[in-house]
């Protein structure tokens, strides 16, 4: 009886750490896409700030196609490192306007 019990135990406990180490995997990977969008986002908005002479800005722009595709699987086995990386160029995107947004608001 003991030994089923035991076996059960030892299951639950291989499930739990497998699934921390895929948490810890896809959380490191997420770090890294969003550190590599931030970065990514700084080289672009120095190079080409507004995409094609509008008022959109070309790290969002690019951003939000990477997560698009992501979403639909046209990435396949990148969509996580896709997504993380659009993630990255659209959130550093929305921190500069809202900071633009915050020094006017201040003034």
């Amino acid at each position: 009886m003991s030994s089923i019990v035991e076996q059960k135990a030892v299951k639950a406990a291989a499930t739990a750490r497998n699934k921390m180490r895929e948490g810890a995997r896809l959380g490191a990977g997420s770090m890294i896409g969003g550190l590599g969008g931030g970065i990514l986002s700084g080289f672009i908005e120095s190079k080409y700030p507004l995409f094609l002479g509008t008022s959109v800005h070309t790290a969002g722009l690019v951003g939000t196609v990477l997560v698009g595709a992501a979403l639909i699987g046209w990435l396949e086995e990148y969509s996580d490192e896709a997504a993380a990386l659009g993630s990255g160029l659209i959130a550093a995107t929305v921190s500069r306007e809202a900071e633009r947004f915050f020094h006017a608001q201040a003034a």
